[in-house]
């Protein structure tokens, strides 16, 4: 995981697809610590669950793919992340709009879904990215998740 940090923080707009073995939470919160911007189990390959093509065609569309369960295990109780303190809260609407790009949503269907126009939610994706100190909508994903600011299952 050393080698995929070192990549997505030498070439920011890299997508990693993390196909992991061992379905640990351990594990899993190794992947989103690195920034993956997909991450699926492999034995999920050809099950349905934790869709390979789907995965990639978020990606391709620019989005963060992080099943439940990976957001579940990614968000439990992480030994000594060593987290620096928030030095702004988010907003209730930020929130909810980091939510929606933890599950993989566009901006269109954050906006459809909030009853906001996309520009509002690029604001709040921005502000968000910006307290957060994240680089792009994956980080803020892992972030909020790994600081237990949203909910894994929603």
């Amino acid at each position: 995981m050393n080698l995929l940090r070192r990549v997505k923080a030498e070439l920011s707009t890299c997508q990693l697809l993390i196909v992991l073995v061992r379905e640990t939470q351990a594990v899993v919160q190794e992947a989103m610590q690195a920034y993956a911007d997909a991450v699926i189990f492999k034995s999920s390959l050809g099950t349905g669950k934790g869709d390979f093509v789907q995965a990639l065609q978020t990606l391709s569309e620019g989005g963060v793919y992080l099943l439940e369960e990976i957001r579940q295990l990614g968000a439990a109780e992480a030994p000594n992340l060593n987290l620096p303190p928030l030095i702004e809260e988010l907003t209730e609407r930020e929130l909810e709009v980091v939510a929606g790009v933890a599950r993989g949503l566009t901006n269109r269907s954050i906006g459809s879904s909030l009853g906001i126009s996309v520009e509002t939610v690029k604001t709040h994706v921005v502000n968000a990215k910006d307290k957060l100190g994240a680089a792009d909508r994956t980080q803020l994903a892992v972030m909020a998740l790994l600081y237990g600011l949203i909910d894994p299952l929603g």
